[in-house]
Parts: structure tokens; sequence; C-alpha cells
């Protein structure tokens, strides 16, 4: 009994680590493909990184309910 609760507790963990590793697979393809065409000229902030900001408040938008507090920290996906 104690085997399969070890197994269902890994699977679940491996779940969550599967899901945070997508989160930040969206977000680093959302980066890469706006960056991509950015140029060092005027306005400032550019039309690219006010849409990198966007983005990652509609995924923080998105998450904030559904993930605990520690996990929506920016340091948290880093690590």
């Amino acid at each position: 009994m104690l085997r399969h609760f070890d197994h269902i507790t890994k699977d679940y963990n491996d779940h969550i680590s599967e899901i945070l590793a997508k989160l930040v697979a969206i977000m680093d393809s959302l980066c890469d493909k706006t960056l991509s065409k950015y140029e060092v000229k005027a306005p400032v902030p550019s039309a690219c990184f006010r849409n990198v900001c966007k983005q990652t408040a509609k995924m923080h938008e998105a998450i904030h309910d559904v993930l605990p507090a520690e996990q929506t920290q920016v340091g948290h996906f880093l690590q």
C-alpha cells in the first residue's frame, strides 16, 4: 500500500513539474518571438517591451488564482 502511495506522490510531483515547465516554455516562446523584433529606438519603453509586459501580466492573471503565491513569482521559475 505504501509503495502505491509513493508512486502516486511521485506522479503528482512529476505532473506539477511538467506544468511549470510548460508555463516557462510558453513564456519563453512569447518572449523570443516578441524580442526578436526588438530594435533600439524611440519610444522607450518600446512596443516590444510593452508587449512582453502585457503578455507577462496576462499569464500572471491566468495562473495567480490557480498556483500558490510562491510559484507565481519570477524567481520560482528560474530555480
